[in-house]
């Protein structure tokens, strides 16, 4: 059932809310899950929005509980799909995406609301593609008028870009005489607190671990024998916010098998089958080469393609390498002899990859059985 309220239903909810976006600007949401008391294997999320104030960036999904994506997210004017799902089954609290969302510059509405459409549905773990319980919150954007501070960086200048590089500089113009306080942290709801910093304008933070860091800043405003962190009036508090996205690891190692399976791909051809998956940035995108013996490496011809792919050589001779490279440029190749023993259906399974594909089927006899029973 959707939306029931069942200590033991699997929740679905958005974090953090309410989300505060100055216009024109992005801000992130992290699409999260708490199975409760159950092992699901798979979902398909549908969220809404307003397409008058606001804009879907983009959908994250690297290093989500749900590994395996039959399809990419689908961005609408108004709405997002998100369909995955993992075949050994996941219980407990996880993340399943990050939504890159913007703020439009011309809207004139104050708030909004994301929130599930009623077709999101969350798969059990027992074979059988039962509807879990399901429990939802959805979460508010909230806008502000934009910041009177500009923060830029020469090293990460898009905030809603992933980046290989460690360590992050932080520019801002100073005011002559004014004192400023800042931090940066990985908490989105962060803020910086009341003592003045040093030094100020160009920041540098070195050696940065792996994630999603917010840079906050205030100028301090005088307040007897205190400081505090106000606007032009020192009525209002006046934060400027910077996000900065490090990712310098290389998606995971990952297996390619070359089979033929019967009443599942089209023809009798021989395909590779391959699941590659990235923990932080996500995957942007996959490219194969064919390679025939004695071929230099830089001779290669690579193209974009998705699993599963037709070998164009079907009397597999070469080798084929998949190189996998996520939003931050990082890349992660593997290769196989296409003449190498073929792989059972049932070996496949067992790895989890071929999984992937009764994702899909069953994902689509469940809605082919709701249309059937509204008929």
């Amino acid at each position: 059932m959707y939306g029931v309220n069942h200590a033991d239903a699997t929740e679905l909810f958005l974090y953090p809310d309410p989300l505060e976006i100055p216009h024109g600007q992005t801000g992130i949401l992290e699409l999260h899950i708490d199975t409760k008391n159950e092992t699901i294997n798979a979902a398909e999320i549908v969220l809404n929005f307003s397409s008058g104030a606001l804009v879907m960036y983009d959908v994250m999904t690297g290093g989500s509980v749900l590994s395996l994506s039959p399809e990419l997210p689908f961005i609408g004017l108004d709405t997002v799909k998100i369909v995955g799902g993992t075949p050994l089954g996941f219980s407990g609290t996880g993340t399943i995406a990050r939504l890159v969302v913007k703020a439009k510059a011309n809207t004139t509405a104050e708030a909004t609301t994301i929130s599930f459409d009623d077709r999101t549905q969350v798969f059990l773990n027992d074979g059988k593609a039962t509807l879990a319980n399901l429990s939802v919150r959805s979460a508010d954007v909230v806008f502000q008028s934009e910041n009177s501070i500009l923060i830029t960086s020469s090293t990460h200048p898009d905030q809603a870009s992933w980046y290989v590089a460690e360590n992050a500089v932080v520019h801002w113009d100073v005011v002559k005489d004014a004192r400023y306080s800042y931090e940066l942290s990985r908490d989105p709801n962060n803020i910086p607190d009341l003592v003045p910093d040093e030094p100020v304008g160009d920041i540098k933070f070195e050696s940065l671990e792996d994630g999603i860091y917010y840079f906050t800043l205030c100028q301090l405003r005088q307040a007897g024998d205190d400081f505090n962190c106000g606007g032009q009036t020192g009525s209002e508090p006046d934060i400027s916010h910077f996000r900065i996205m490090i990712d310098r690891t290389p998606p995971e190692p990952f297996d390619i098998f070359i089979t033929k399976i019967k009443d599942v791909f089209e023809g009798d051809l021989w395909y590779a089958i391959f699941a590659p998956h990235d923990n932080l940035s996500g995957i942007a995108r996959i490219e194969v080469a064919e390679m025939a013996y004695g071929t230099p490496h830089e001779d290669l011809l690579w193209v974009e393609a998705i699993s599963p792919y037709v070998l164009r050589d079907q009397n597999k001779k070469g080798h084929l390498l998949v190189k996998v490279i996520d939003e931050a440029g990082n890349e992660r190749e593997v290769s196989i002899a296409a003449s190498s023993k073929p792989f059972p259906a049932y070996i496949i399974l067992s790895a989890g990859i071929f999984g992937l594909f009764f994702l899909v089927l069953m994902i689509r006899r469940f809605n082919s059985h709701k249309v059937k029973n509204a008929l």
